[in-house]
Order: structure tokens, then C-alpha cells, then sequence
């Protein structure tokens, strides 16, 4: 059975398919241990790792052909959240990636830690930049001894054992400026992915087929907008429940005037992974700092302009339209040519 740990075993065959046999091992510290982790400076082998890990391996998503998924660590949206959704398509989520048939990614399978900081042991794959090694610890920290005399592997030193014992103390420093860390579940993973034995789905993919999705209405937007404006403890949650469920691909003038109206409160979800996730989904914060006429300029620029957002911003637009001089002068303002088609209603209206 495979541990769902960062730090595990490394398949052999993994490390020949990656020409990475002659790569060193070094000690990273994790929960009282020190374990081992592949180092290398194959930068183009570290990206391509990432990007195995990281990217959809079929562009037609069809979770009704998979039985079980594998969660990547460190992932932005709740697992509670995430077995709900494969639920729905008769998925089981397992802690054993051997047993899976796919596994969900993120956006945060990497990341880069720098000056000694803590090293995160969540993180599947990261970069280390003006760390040092140390062989052992000079008899301050005795499982970490023990492993430099059992392996000899040099420890990485990070924050989080200078609060055992300063590096300062150890002679024998190696300098590791620029190195890119693999560790054993990444390596295994990644393996299985590019043999063709596991496939990947983005997480955001796996909730997008769940049919919980719904599409955000002007009705809707004014009763999470009364919720929140309510003060009441029991709104604040049944708008945490209903955010994460709201499509991101639909309605974006819609998704403006809801940022518009509840951005200034969303610190009340600082800790709701779910909501944090789909604030981020669909830039809350960016849309909440558009005017109407800049929303309008972003949708055509990203060509997701339409009469329907164009009619709803519009009108929002023409009453922030300041003129001065009023008592002299009678003004007249007009859709610029190149808009009017936006004014047109649809057939079906």
C-alpha cells in the first residue's frame, strides 16, 4: 500500500525513467524525522515533473469511466468538498494513488522557499534557493544523527531546526543556492501519469461536472447581497455553503455586481478553503475594483462581451457620466457605433 506522504519510498523505476539514478539525496525535517528527497540542478526534468503532475492528460473530461481518485496535497478546496462532487459519479476517493485511476491536481503543486525559511512538508515539489547543508547536527539533535550516520545524507537546514539547535554550532556547511527538491511521492506519481497508468483531471474540472453547479441570477445576487448585509451568524454560513456553487463561466456582469456587493465582507471566509477557492476562481477582488465601464472593456478584450452583460453595465455606466456646466449647455450622450450592436436584444428576449 503507497503512503499518501510527500516524503516516501522512491520507485526505482521512477528514477530510471526520469534519468535521475546518480541525482543525490539529501535529509529534510518533518514531525520530529528527517527524511530522504531527491535534489537535483535538472531544472528541465523539475519542469517537466511539474507539468506532468499539474496538467489534464485528456482535454474531454469523463468522470463516468473512473472508479477512483487520488488528491494531490495541499490542495485549495476542502476534501469534503471534493468526495461530494466525485460522489455524484460514483467516485471514491482514495489515500492509496496506486489504488486510484486518476488523480486530482491543483494549482499548488509547487512552490519556492528561499533564505533558510520553513520548508513546508505539504508541498509536492519546490525549489530551494540560499539554503545549506549540514553533515548532521555535532551531537545537538539526535535523530538527526542518527539518520546522517545511517544514510549520510546531509540535512537541509531550515527554520524549523534552527529552533532545535543554530546552524551556527555545525561546521561543514554546503551551500545550495539554486536546487530543485523531488520528492518521493511526486517522482512516483509523475511516473505512473506519463507510463499512461494514471490519468490527471484539474480540481476545478471535477466540481465544474458537478451538477450542485448553479448559475448566478439577479435574484440571487440580491439575497447573498441581504444575507451578508444582515449580521447574522446563520446567513454568513448559508452564503459560505452557496459561493463554492456558483458557476465561474457564466453571468460575469453578474459575478461584478456581486463582487460590488459583498467583497468588502469576504474576511468573515478567511478561513473557508471552499469560498477562498472560488473568490480566486473567479477574481473576486478584480472584478470588485472594475468600474462598469472598465468591466465592460475587460469582457471586450477578452471577447466575452455580450448584449446581455453590455445591456446590465451599461445603464450602471451612463449614471456615473459627470457634466459640468449644466446651467449654460444641454448635453446629449450616445453609444458609440460600435457598441449599438451590444443594444440589441436577443430573438428570444
Amino acid at each position: 500500500m503507497a503512503s499518501k506522504s510527500v516524503y516516501q519510498e522512491y520507485n526505482q523505476d521512477a528514477l530510471k525513467h526520469f534519468n535521475l539514478e546518480e541525482s543525490p539525496f539529501y535529509g529534510v525535517f518533518s514531525s520530529n524525522e528527517i527524511h530522504d528527497v531527491l535534489i537535483t540542478q535538472d531544472a528541465t526534468t523539475f519542469d517537466k515533473i511539474v507539468e506532468i503532475v499539474s496538467t489534464n492528460t485528456n482535454s474531454n473530461i469523463d468522470l463516468t469511466k473512473y472508479k477512483k481518485a487520488f488528491i494531490l496535497p495541499k490542495c485549495p478546496v476542502s476534501t469534503d468538498r471534493i468526495k461530494e462532487a466525485c460522489k455524484e459519479h460514483k467516485i471514491t476517493v482514495t489515500n492509496d494513488y496506486e489504488k486510484a485511476d486518476f488523480v486530482i491536481t491543483h494549482d499548488e503543486v509547487y512552490k519556492k522557499f528561499s533564505n533558510g525559511e520553513k520548508i513546508l512538508t505539504s508541498v509536492m515539489l519546490y525549489k530551494l534557493w540560499n539554503y545549506e547543508a549540514f553533515p548532521g547536527t555535532g551531537n545537538y539533535v539526535g535523530f538527526a544523527d542518527r539518520y546522517y550516520d545511517e544514510t549520510g545524507n546531509s540535512i537541509v537546514w531550515d527554520a524549523r531546526l534552527d529552533e532545535l539547535c543554530s546552524s551556527h554550532k555545525i561546521d561543514d556547511p554546503e551551500s545550495m543556492y539554486d536546487e530543485w527538491v523531488i520528492p518521493g511521492l511526486s517522482l512516483n506519481v509523475a511516473h505512473l501519469i506519463d507510463t499512461g497508468e494514471l490519468d490527471v483531471i484539474d480540481v476545478n474540472d471535477v466540481l465544474c461536472q458537478s451538477a450542485n453547479k448553479i448559475e448566478l441570477t439577479e435574484s440571487l445576487v440580491d439575497d447573498i447581497s441581504g444575507w451578508m448585509q444582515s449580521y447574522n451568524q446563520e446567513n454568513y454560513s448559508l452564503v459560505a455553503k452557496v459561493l463554492p456553487t456558483i458557476r465561474s463561466d457564466k453571468s460575469p456582469h453578474l459575478l461584478w455586481q456581486l463582487a460590488q456587493n459583498i467583497y468588502g465582507q469576504m474576511y468573515r471566509f478567511n478561513r473557508d478553503k471552499d469560498v477562498q477557492y472560488w473568490a480566486d476562481t473567479v477574481n473576486l477582488g478584480k472584478l470588485y475594483h472594475y468600474t462598469a465601464q472598465s468591466m465592460i472593456l475587460h469582457l471586450e478584450k477578452e471577447e466575452k462581451l455580450d448584449s446581455e452583460s453590455f445591456r446590465y453595465l451599461e445603464p450602471i455606466v451612463r449614471k456615473q457620466i459627470t457634466i459640468h456646466n449644466r446651467d449654460l449647455y444641454v448635453f446629449k450622450v450616445h453609444v458609440k457605433p460600435e457598441y449599438r450592436k451590444y443594444l440589441k436584444k436577443k430573438k428570444d428576449d
